[in-house]
């Protein structure tokens, strides 16, 4: 099934409501909304067009070279710092979220990017794919030292002594200064590390990403690009809830699977566009009409294509609740991968000491 393609990306903020008075209204993802307003900040960055361009050239290549047997794939494993701005608080508590709730969410995104049977990433769908994409918390700090109180990959910052605000905070300061404090001044490298930050967010947002870029176009602001890249997360939503305890219905972890899969340049299932006019350029991913909330199984908001298939509402990069999401597909791996072997800071991860 080939989708009617749409390059311009639409915000598209969904609110839902939940039982549980933290997620009272929730926008799922902000990464649209953080693309938009990057591209109105930097001159010349590059285009939807240009990166889908750029990124279906290099699927094309990957595949021939597949074909002839020239390719061995194997399994690329990411290192990852956590950036835990708290508000000074005991470690395991509030803001200041635990080294278990850490490690369980690593252990969620390798469920989720590996398909590990008998877990929630496991399924049995014939696109369903093993992206061969693992994460690993970082076991070296910028100046080659190890981490303080065996907690490897974990940085721990007080936002008194960082001289930041109160919590909670919007994208634009994240963007403008908790995100140089770290990448700049601290000097986490996102050539080296894959960062992440955990922090409480405002505007009911669960979590956003920096999407990869190409070699063409935006380059000349590769360096203010690098300073912003990663992904961030509401700190309760990360983890598993058996580890936290946090309430749902996204506490277990997919809102860092959804994100990173943006970071790692998969669009969202509707292509973010309504009323089936959108494309996320995968083909094993069923038109979807918008995104969809709760676990609606067996729903079709587009009819008219000639395979009349379900939206895949277990797709990560859909807005469904965490416990319903289990699939990354063929298409959705080729595409991550592709970006990660090609494109710049995502190729030096795979490289990284």
């Amino acid at each position: 099934m080939i989708k009617h393609l749409s390059y311009k990306w639409l915000l598209v903020l969904l609110l839902v409501f939940s039982n549980s008075a933290i997620y009272s209204q929730v926008i799922r993802c902000g990464t649209v909304e953080f693309e938009a307003e990057r591209r109105q900040q930097l001159q010349g960055m590059q285009t939807d067009e240009e990166f889908e361009t750029w990124l279906s050239e290099k699927i094309t290549e990957k595949r021939a070279l597949e074909a002839q047997g020239l390719i061995i794939n194997g399994v690329y494993q990411i290192p990852v710092v956590v950036h835990v701005v708290h508000n000074g608080e005991a470690v395991g508590t509030g803001t200041n979220i635990s080294y278990a709730a850490i490690q369980s969410q690593i252990d969620v995104l390798n469920e989720d990017f590996r398909r590990i049977l008998g877990t929630p990433g496991w399924n049995n769908h014939p696109d369903g794919a093993d992206t061969e994409i693992e994460f690993c918390l970082a076991r070296r700090k910028p100046d080659g030292t190890a981490f303080a109180n065996g907690e490897d990959g974990v940085n721990r910052i007080n936002r008194n002594t960082a001289g930041f605000t109160a919590p909670p905070y919007a994208q634009t300061y994240i963007n403008g200064t908790i995100k140089p404090y770290c990448t700049v001044t601290q000097g986490w490298d996102p050539g080296k590390y894959m960062n992440f930050w955990s922090m409480n967010l405002g505007n009911g947002l669960l979590g956003y990403a920096q999407f990869p870029t190409s070699v063409i176009g935006g380059m000349g602001c590769g360096a203010q690009s690098g300073n912003t890249d990663g992904v961030v997360m509401l700190y309760s939503s990360i983890g598993k809830s058996a580890v936290t305890g946090f309430p749902a219905p996204y506490n277990e972890g997919r809102t860092a699977t959804h994100e990173i899969g943006h970071w790692l340049g998969l669009r969202h299932i509707w292509g973010d566009a309504l009323n089936c006019t959108g494309d996320d350029f995968c083909n094993d991913t069923p038109m979807t009409s918008q995104s969809n909330a709760g676990c609606p199984v067996g729903t079709n908001t587009c009819t008219t294509t000639p395979i009349d298939a379900p939206d895949m509402i277990e797709n990560y990069m859909d807005y469904t609740y965490d416990a319903c999401m289990n699939i990354f597909t063929k298409d959705q791996k080729m595409r991550m991968r592709t970006v990660l072997e090609n494109s710049p800071i995502r190729a030096s991860l795979i490289r990284s000491d």
